[in-house]
């Protein structure tokens, strides 16, 4: 109250100053003229004095007319009580003098010094100093009880120009000061009121001490541009201080500074060119229609303000400086039509200022790097910002502050919307912000330890919200948050917790990464989300549910976590892979559907839970991979569907304990598994559809147990570098039912039905292969065993059939040995065998389109062998031996190729052409039925070597050729039981009955295992006459028609 009635009482006291001033009054007239003279009267134009000095001892009320001229003018007086006009006579009518009045003044004197008069009024007068230079001095009012009032003058070339101490009222209207060192000092007077002046050049325009009222109107003001270190209008320790369409101008220091004031209104002014350019410190601040403009270089403030008041600025515009408007210690603003740009920073709001609130309602922000600024740089203060409106700042806001609350704004075309950093608490609502294409463009950059994120929209620029919790402690919390197409990250988040719920209406499109965190636990349910790389997570934990992507490079990636959980989420067409993990601790995922090129990645878990799975990749379903077997491992109901490998497994354990119901379709290779023991049994639940290869081990041990593989899958078993156990498994792929480059195998108790290879077996080092009770189909190998260079292992096949096919068994490079095995149907060959050491007991082969058995290197011994072929049994390895054999129906019975061979105790029965044909090597053929239709002993030349004896040999056309008959030879027909059907059995009467020689040291019992001899004499060929009745020999018949 008490401001406001001393702003009235200033304006009706100038008001009376100006009515005196226009009559005269009781003051007495004096004239002053150059040609006058001080020992004249003064009273008239005539009378004139000659000085200033003169004039003022003739009254106590001087009111003197100056007519035109310099004067040399040093008047220093105290006049109690006194009232003094001075006035020049520019236009002549008083003096007849017209021109200009000049008072010139001493070095560092005053042209008038008046003290103690109860007011002084000097017009149109111009104040110069004696010398150039400008130390010269203009008026000095020092204790007036009423005023000081200087109108129309100039003051030009002083070091001051009006100096009012201690007066009631100082009126200044319409005087011009010119490079002047102080213009207009006013100091501990009740009014200091300056209108319609000009300043040009002076080193401290205004200055203003301890007054009650300062008026400063439609006044211009251009300061030096060599001064750095005052101000243009100084205002201090005043109680009410108006500047009203002023303009001030310069190129340095600044333009007002008003401090220790009550109540300061600026309306209308402009401040161009300063360093700073108006800084207030008041108890209530109204400006409005103020324009702020920097100099060179945008240093300093356009608006500085101190104090605890709450400033008002309407239509205010700060351009070009270092900060536009400055609150330092103000806790808010009434604002509107605020135009702040082309600053370094448009609004500051400094460290001295605790809690603020501040409503830019109304105002723009335009073109600054940075629009907002708290710099309040204390976690206890606050600060509440609304309704921004920024376009084109560099950065919207910075915060340096414990707690944030940004609502209701704008930020456009910008680097930075809203960066807030070391805070306790943030809170944006309701912003929208679109970035500026280019490196590091962030929307919201905060860090802080409780974020609250609420309808926010953020499009374009490298990062979308850069979020620090801080420490483990930090929690933040988002809804309605829309970001897209940022270059790098939509969201990226460190520390804390940050949970995205299904109702918080998350939205990211068209984003490089979507979310990336950094030691955080992260949860997000039911997100939109639509980015090149959706999550990417190190440290913390992850947990993603209800989401669902299409197309980018890759969906989540995961490191180092200490949990990661996937739940009811699906990802389609990334072009790396859906779900990449690396070095987590724990991996859970749950009904997820995948159709990526690579659908799992995952390296160095402890710990990996997985089921409910849908797998479509195009590269990989799933690849597993550690240095060591996890500590907990569970994959289950899951389809693989598509994949080229559906799932790969490194030191996984693939057991029914931790793998179960998992259906691979269409893939290439359906289950790898490496560097682990795998064992799939009934119990795994896992089927194979169209597959390239259905399982494959690499250097572990797999076991199949009651395992079916169909004939749309190409490969059932391939296993490299490890062992391989397959029991109880009907497997009916095409290609290769089981294919092993590894060590030592089995095969058991299984059926191979439609492959072209039912067993493919190549061992890497002394391995063995062993085959019992197996069936087999295939469309061209049984069994095709190989070793390789420098490895010869060994196979053992025992009660086994093999049906159909090129070669029942294909053997190469091998140790071979069988039991009880039977070859059927082989197109080509029951038997093929080349650089083996086969021995084969029980072999029984029937229907072979070619050859029965083959044999070339290495060394053969046929034990008990039933052979039934187109072609016979070929002999060219090293060492041949048949002991007990039955060969029958082919065009060869045994064709001796080379090497050393040797027949006992068999039957050649029902040959077709050459029953032993004799092309290399030796032979020795002893205790042997041959029966042939054309030859029986058939030698290539007659000089091989041959040793036989003991033998039954009947060829139709010829029974020797190249050779003769030893010594207990018989050139009979040996009467087999049916040797058309294939039965060799002896009949009643045949010549090889009891003519036999004693092998019993090599062949102790006959094919059947019946002892030999049976009966008291041995028999000829592979089986012993066994009819109790016993039998003549026939030693020559002949049958005659009848």
């Amino acid at each position: 109250m008490r401001s406001e009635s001393i702003r009235r009482s200033a304006f009706l006291s100038v008001a009376l100053v100006i009515s005196v001033l226009i009559t005269n009054g009781s003051a007495q007239t004096f004239y002053v003229r150059t040609s006058g003279d001080d020992d004249n009267s003064g009273t008239s134009a005539s009378q004139a004095f000659a000085t200033i000095d003169r004039a003022l001892q003739a009254s106590s009320t001087p009111y003197i007319i100056v007519g035109a001229g310099e004067y040399l003018v040093d008047v220093t007086r105290s006049m109690p009580g006194s009232r003094i006009i001075i006035i020049g006579d520019k236009d002549g009518t008083r003096t007849g003098d017209a021109g200009k009045v000049v008072f010139k003044s001493n070095n560092n004197r005053y042209a008038l010094s008046i003290r103690n008069a109860r007011s002084l009024y000097v017009a149109s007068i111009a104040f110069q100093s004696a010398i150039a230079g400008g130390q010269g001095r203009g008026i000095e009012a020092s204790s007036l009880t009423s005023y000081v009032y200087a109108r129309e003058c100039e003051f030009d070339d002083l070091w001051s120009g009006v100096v009012a101490s201690r007066c009631g009222y100082y009126y200044g209207y319409r005087n011009n000061f010119k490079n002047c060192h102080y213009a207009a000092d006013v100091s501990n007077c009740t009014t200091s009121y300056v209108n319609q002046s000009t300043f040009a050049n002076c080193h401290r325009p205004i200055s203003n001490r301890t007054i009650d009222n300062v008026r400063l109107l439609r006044t211009n003001i251009v300061q030096p541009q060599d001064n750095s270190s005052t101000w243009a209008v100084t205002n201090a320790g005043v109680v009410n201080c108006l500047l009203l369409e002023c303009n001030i101008e310069g190129s340095q220091n600044g333009g007002v500074i008003c401090s220790d004031t009550q109540w300061i209104t600026l309306s209308g002014v402009s401040v161009k060119g300063f360093t700073d350019g108006i800084r207030l410190e008041a108890e209530r601040i109204d400006a409005r229609n103020v324009t702020l403009t920097g100099g060179t270089g945008k240093v300093g403030s356009g608006l500085l303000v101190l104090g605890e008041a709450q400033p008002s600025l309407s239509n205010c515009v700060a351009n070009e400086f270092y900060y536009g408007i400055t609150l330092d210690g103000p806790k808010g603003l009434r604002a509107s039509g605020i135009e702040l740009g082309e600053n370094n920073t448009g609004f500051r709001v400094g460290s001295k200022s605790t809690d603020i609130e501040l409503d830019f309602r109304g105002c723009e922000f335009r073109d600054n790097q940075t629009a907002v600024l708290i710099d309040q740089r204390s976690a206890d203060k606050s600060a509440k910002l609304s309704n921004i409106v920024s376009t084109s700042n560099r950065t919207g806001i910075v915060a340096n502050v414990g707690t944030l609350d940004v609502g209701n704004s704008q930020f456009t075309s910008c680097h930075r919307a809203i960066v807030h950093t070391s805070g306790k608490r943030t809170s944006v609502e309701n912003v929208t912000t679109s970035l500026l294409s280019e490196a590091g463009a962030t929307g919201l950059q905060l860090a802080t330890g409780d974020a609250t994120i609420r309808g926010i929209e953020i499009r374009g620029g490298d990062f979308g919200i850069r979020l620090d919790l801080l420490d483990n402690n930090g929690r933040g919390a988002m809804r309605s948050v829309a970001l897209s197409h940022q270059t790098q990250h939509a969201l990226n988040v460190r520390n804390g917790s940050l949970s995205l719920g299904e109702g918080d209406n998350i939205t990211i499109t068209d984003a490089n990464y979507g979310i990336v965190s950094t030691q955080t636990n992260l949860n997000a349910n039911g997100i939109k989300l639509q980015a090149r790389l959706g999550f990417s997570a190190q440290y913390g934990t992850l947990s993603i549910d209800n989401v669902h992507c299409i197309s980018g490079y890759q969906m989540v990636v995961a490191r180092r976590l200490d949990r990661i959980v996937v739940n009811n989420c699906s990802a389609k067409d990334f072009e790396h892979s859906g779900l990449y993990f690396e070095a987590n601790k724990e991996v859970i995922l749950r009904d997820v559907s995948l159709d990526n090129a690579r659908d799992v990645m995952c390296y160095y878990t402890d710990r990996f839970d997985a089921s409910g799975l849908e797998l479509r990749g195009s590269q990989y379903g799933m690849y597993l991979y550690n240095r060591a077997a996890p500590v907990e491992f569970n994959l289950r109901d899951c389809l693989i569907d598509g994949p080229s490998i559906g799932v790969r497994t490194v030191r996984f354990p693939v057991t029914p304990e931790h793998v179960q119901g998992l259906s691979f379709q269409n893939c290439r290779y359906a289950l790898r598994t490496e560097y682990e023991n795998t064992q799939i049994t009934k119990d795994s639940r896992i089927s194979f559809k169209n597959n390239l290869i259905a399982c494959t081990s690499i250097r572990g041990e797999i076991e199949l147990n009651g395992t079916d593989i169909d004939e749309t899958n190409s490969y059932g078993l391939y296993a490299y570098y490890g062992g391989a156990t397959v029991d109880s498994c009907n497997i009916g792929a095409k290609t290769y039912g089981v294919l092993l480059y590894g060590k030592n195998s089995k095969i058991l108790n299984s059926q191979f039905t439609n492959s072209n290879y039912s067993i493919f077996f190549t061992p890497i080092e002394k391995a063995t292969l062993e085959i019992e009770n197996c069936r087999m189909q295939p469309r061209t190998m049984g069994v095709y065993v190989r070793g390789r260079r420098n490895i010869v292992a060994k196979a053992h096949i025992r009660d086994t059939e093999v049906d159909a096919g090129t070669y029942g068994l294909y053997s190469r490079d091998m140790d071979i040995e069988s039991n009880n095995i039977t070859l059927l149907n082989s197109k080509t060959s029951g038997i093929y065998s080349d650089n083996c050491n086969s021995l084969h007991v029980g072999l029984d082969v029937k229907g072979s389109g070619n050859w029965a058995g083959s044999w070339r290197r290495g060394s053969v011994k046929l034990v008990r062998a039933k052979l039934n072929s187109r072609q016979g049994v070929y002999l060219a390895a090293e060492k041949g031996e048949l002991i007990n054999c039955a060969v029958s129906g082919g065009f060869y019975g045994a064709y001796c190729y080379g090497g050393e061979n040797r027949i006992l105790q068999s039957t050649f029965g029902n040959i077709q052409g050459r029953g032993i044909y004799h092309h290399g090597g030796t032979l020795e053929l002893r205790n042997t039925i041959v029966d042939s239709r054309q030859y029986g002993l058939y030698q290539r030349s007659q000089s091989l070597t041959a040793t036989h004896d003991y033998n039954l040999i009947n060829g139709d056309r010829l029974s020797y050729y190249n050779a003769t008959q030893s010594l207990h030879e018989i050139e009979k027909q040996p009467i087999f039981v049916n040797a058309t059907q294939g039965d060799l059995h002896l009949a009643a009467g045949s010549p090889a009955i009891n003519s036999g020689q004693d092998l019993s040291a090599i062949a102790s019992t006959d094919i059947e295992g019946n002892a030999r001899p049976s009966f008291r004499q041995f028999e000829m060929g592979a089986y012993e006459f066994m009819e109790n009745a016993g039998s003549l020999r026939v030693l020559e018949w002949a049958e005659q028609a009848q």
